[in-house]
């Protein structure tokens, strides 16, 4: 079984290589769906396929939900390594208009933002490591032009983050959510 696996994910890397305006949607969705599993052996390369395709056919990526599950793994605590890489491609992907077309910047950076505005989660370590994760690439974020441009047109984006230094200290969660905008702030400056 996982013999076939690999060899189907050979083919589809191919695939992309040879033409990757002409692969088929079905492919792309079995990689997306791999992608969406963190206990796969075979996540990490359909993320690093997925992330080169998003170069070469963002259209096809992005009506498969691979961005979205980019957005997922950027926040996953064994993809850590990927992160970057992967913010990186959101960020290209928002800054040419070619690509922006096909996807949604707002609901992607909001799905990050909502590791900070999240305030009636228990405290977990996956929570921590979640908070981890959405902080690192919200700083890549908004160390790029398009990154602040994409938060600041976003009527829930920048507003958001700065909206929760005005939270009353007796909102539980609130101290860490304020703390952690101003290290995001500091680090950026």
């Amino acid at each position: 079984y996982k013999v076939e696996r690999v060899q189907a994910l050979k083919i589809v890397i191919r695939l992309i290589e040879i033409s990757p305006k002409d692969i088929p949607r079905s492919m792309v969705q079995s990689m997306v769906l791999i992608m969406s599993r963190p206990k796969d052996d075979l996540r990490r390369v359909c993320l690093d396929r997925v992330r080169e395709l998003a170069f070469l056919n963002p259209k096809i990526v992005a009506s498969s939900n691979g961005i979205h599950a980019m957005v997922e793994a950027i926040l996953d605590k064994t993809c850590a390594d990927m992160a970057g890489q992967l913010t990186m491609t959101l960020l290209y992907l928002f800054d040419q208009e070619h690509t922006r077309r096909h996807i949604r910047p707002a609901i992607h950076i909001q799905h990050m933002l909502s590791v900070f505005t999240d305030t009636e989660t228990p405290e977990t370590q996956e929570k921590e490591q979640r908070r981890v994760a959405s902080h690192k690439a919200l700083m890549i974020i908004m160390r790029s032009w398009t990154g602040i441009f994409i938060l600041a047109s976003d009527q829930q984006g920048l507003k958001s983050l700065v909206e929760i230094l005005s939270l009353p200290s007796t909102v539980k969660g609130s101290s860490w959510s304020k703390d952690a905008v101003f290290m995001l702030l500091l680090n950026i400056l």
